[in-house]
């Protein structure tokens, strides 16, 4: 009788860790879901190193903090002037490490080059690994993210500057997207680029045409850009949205002009956000300041499926 209440009382005290136990494992096993939430910030004309950098960089953190940032997008001049010498430029440093402080922006830094960019050394911007956070895998490239409505979304990062060239390599890299655009499933389409495919304003680059068309007829939902020093929006004739986001460090202030949806004439970023409501826009400045928010309810799927 007393072996009996003993291995009761010892059947009691272990069965709740048991229990415990075994939930951890099958939440191991199962691994973590797609998010409901994908939030990620996009800014271009960052590297000055300078003071309004950093400020955009603390908005870009507490926003983060705040409302969730799961990546940046990076959108060219990431380092004014003259680029980077090499991955032992003290540039990296200032200009991006210091700029974005891990503790305050623990994220990916998906990044693309300007024309700036292109003035040093390219081989650096893919090959540097001085922080874990840097993401440059090549001059053109994909990533994917899906959601937990069981849409995808696919980023496409493209290098402009080459493209405008219209040499070799702007035809290896026309080549590669025609081949990525083809082969897409249903779902969010962004890409993300130094030279905008409409200016604000509306005057087309002539040197980018194709790639308007080609996006366009892929189901183009976003196009993210940073040459120009403002934040705006603007939408094209197929319905996608047309973000000018090169306000991460400097800025322009540009009258009013037709078919420009926003105007923001401070420095800051662009702020967005895919569930299963659609895609939602912001314009946030650099003392962390909403200027303008914009929703776009369903992807344009165009030639996919």
């Amino acid at each position: 009788m007393v072996r009996a209440s003993a291995r009761l009382a010892l059947y009691r005290r272990w069965l709740p860790r048991a229990v415990l136990l075994g939930a951890l494992a099958g939440l191991v096993a199962c691994g973590p879901g797609p998010p409901e939430r994908l939030a990620f910030a996009a800014l271009g004309n960052t590297g000055t190193g300078g003071l309004a950098q950093r400020a955009v960089g603390r908005s870009m953190a507490a926003t983060g903090r705040d409302q969730g940032l799961d990546f940046v997008l990076l959108l060219g001049d990431n380092f004014r002037r003259h680029g980077v010498a090499d991955e032992d430029d003290p540039q990296w440093t200032h200009k991006f490490v210091d700029a974005y402080p891990e503790d305050g922006l623990p994220v990916p830094f998906y990044a693309v080059a300007g024309n700036r960019d292109h003035r040093g050394s390219l081989a650096a911007l893919t090959g540097y690994d001085g922080d874990g956070r840097w993401r440059m895998p090549a001059l053109w490239y994909r990533f994917d993210e899906t959601l937990a409505d069981g849409r995808s979304a696919t980023f496409i990062g493209l290098d402009t500057p080459s493209l405008r060239r219209g040499d070799a390599v702007a035809r290896e890299q026309t080549d590669w997207l025609v081949r990525t655009l083809a082969a897409l499933e249903p779902g969010w389409l962004i890409v993300f680029a130094h030279d905008p495919l409409i200016q604000v304003g509306g005057a087309r680059d002539p040197d980018l045409a194709h790639l308007l068309a080609l996006l366009q007829r892929h189901g183009l939902d976003l196009y993210l850009s940073g040459e120009q020093t403002v934040l705006a929006l603007q939408r094209d004739a197929a319905g996608a949205l047309h973000v000018a986001s090169g306000a991460g460090a400097m800025m322009i202030d540009l009258p009013p002009a037709p078919g420009v949806l926003a105007l923001v004439p401070r420095q800051g970023f662009a702020h967005v956000r895919l569930d299963a409501l659609g895609l939602e826009l912001r314009f946030i400045d650099r003392d962390g300041n909403v200027r303008h928010r914009t929703v776009s309810r369903e992807p344009h799927d165009g030639e996919r499926g």
